[in-house]
């Protein structure tokens, strides 16, 4: 049995999917895929953040524990608001991984906005962030993009 996180698996989508697997076990063995889901057409994701606020992409900060803000996202039905982001921090690029797995983190919040605690950050450093937004109903946007921003040599 493998337990992962969901935000890590392929987002499947209405219709067709095809999920492959693949391992190096040696010799003849089974595999069971067992993928449970729910499916409904009546509710629509929130759109993804898709603005950095603080920091801004490709800025410089001088703090090493900054409040991420990005722009609230809106969402398509009628009723439903943003009630959790999901927030990732990497040195990666593409932000497939976080620096750690505290910053992996669900803010619980509706609100644009999560404060990274001290000792994650260093100087002098290069960094990659991105958000998801959920709604009222448990619906979870795409990744919004990828933003950069670099610390300065004398933050603190």
């Amino acid at each position: 049995d493998i337990q992962v996180s969901s935000y890590s698996l392929p987002a499947l989508k209405l219709g067709r999917n095809v999920v492959r697997y693949r391992d190096e076990t040696p010799g003849e063995h089974k595999v069971k895929i067992t993928h449970i889901w729910r499916e409904r057409t009546d509710i629509h994701p929130p759109a993804a953040p898709s603005k950095a606020v603080y920091p801004a992409h490709g800025a410089t900060v001088k703090e090493l524990a900054p409040s991420f803000r990005w722009s609230a996202p809106s969402d398509p039905d009628k009723g439903d608001k943003v009630d959790n982001h999901c927030i990732i921090i990497s040195w990666d690029p593409q932000c497939r991984w976080p620096l750690a797995t505290a910053l992996y983190k669900e803010t619980g919040s509706g609100s644009p906005e999560w404060k990274i605690g001290a000792g994650w950050l260093n100087p002098d450093t290069i960094y990659y962030w991105k958000v998801m937004a959920r709604d009222s109903r448990g619906a979870w946007s795409d990744w919004g993009p990828v933003f950069r921003f670099r610390t300065a040599p004398d933050a603190k």
